[in-house]
């Protein structure tokens, strides 16, 4: 099996993609990762096959999108046992090491900054996906990175958003003690393609880059990625989740295609940003209990996949 290289410049971000916009031509990314991802369902290489699952919008302003998946609850890796929001690599435990080839989709290199270090960043298929091409992007494979964003891990992501063309496409972290389930640097990418409300959610400006989620049940902290400030808002971000760690505090972060905010107002305009949302919580330790409802990256953001079927949903 060859394992494909996935080489980008800045040439290749797509920034032109909000709701309501026209659609672009499935970039190289899009069509890579598709590609990939049907052949590895084909061939049998997940825990089970991911049908079309049943979706339904809840009623309300928020237009919480509920999804039956149960398969996903009955088939998972046993998550590991978690006591801290900060713990280092333990390779004997699972981690991405492990995989097979055949789980391997590709690796990813920015031209501009990962040439000749002999490294890459690899997507790789997590084997009870929550949606459709839902696969993990794993920082720096090789380096065993404990699960825990860093400024470069970060600029990663945004830069993983920004390959994609579609507005469907979406990427999220969680931290542990906020229900990440393996600890090795990872983060979870899929594409859904109902609204989310956080696409044009109000927000309240902070300081610098951050800005407050406002008229939302769960608050937290939202920023906007331009052509113009991703370092800056990685820089911002870095410095709350700096916070967090020194407090042993357990986040979850989320990125989004969505319409700009407006400076130091409760509103939004059409122009398309990547939207990234940050959310501390309350740690949770132990091995995560899978028959539970655990709040984590997509139910913050508006995205509930349900375990089983509650009458008053399907």
């Amino acid at each position: 099996m060859k394992l494909k290289v996935l080489e980008y410049g800045d040439e290749d971000f797509v920034y032109d993609v909000a709701p309501g916009r026209k659609e672009h031509r499935s970039s190289r990314f899009d069509q890579l990762l598709q590609a990939k991802w049907r052949d590895a369902m084909t061939n049998g290489h997940f825990w089970y096959k991911l049908d079309k699952l049943e979706t339904r919008i809840l009623p309300g302003k928020y237009n919480f999108v509920a999804q039956l998946n149960p398969k996903r609850a009955q088939e998972r890796r046993k998550p590991q046992h978690v006591t801290s929001v900060c713990m280092p690599f333990d390779g004997s435990l699972f981690n991405f090491t492990k995989l097979k080839e055949a789980e391997m989709l590709f690796c990813l290199k920015n031209s501009n900054k990962d040439n000749g270090k002999g490294e890459g960043h690899w997507v790789v298929i997590n084997v009870s996906p929550l949606e459709y091409c839902n696969s993990l992007l794993v920082p720096s494979l090789e380096q065993c990175l404990p699960q825990v964003l860093t400024a470069e891990s970060l600029s990663l992501a945004i830069e993983t958003v920004l390959l994609s063309s579609s507005i469907d496409f979406r990427l999220g972290f969680n931290s542990l003690g906020g229900f990440a389930s393996v600890n090795h640097h990872h983060f979870h990418i899929y594409y859904l393609e109902q609204r989310l409300y956080i696409e044009t959610a109000g927000v309240s400006h902070l300081w610098s880059e951050c800005y407050e989620i406002i008229d939302y049940p769960a608050k937290g902290f939202a920023f906007q990625v331009t052509k113009a400030n991703k370092e800056a808002v990685v820089r911002d971000v870095m410095v709350l989740v700096s916070m967090l760690l020194k407090s042993s505090t357990a986040h979850n972060l989320f990125m989004t295609r969505g319409t700009s905010f407006q400076a130091g107002i409760s509103d939004h305009t059409e122009e398309p940003v990547v939207r990234v949302y940050l959310w501390a919580r309350q740690s949770s330790y132990g091995a995560k209990d899978e028959s539970a409802f655990n709040v984590a990256l997509c139910e913050l953001a508006g995205h509930v996949p349900m375990k089983s079927k509650l009458a008053s949903i399907f």
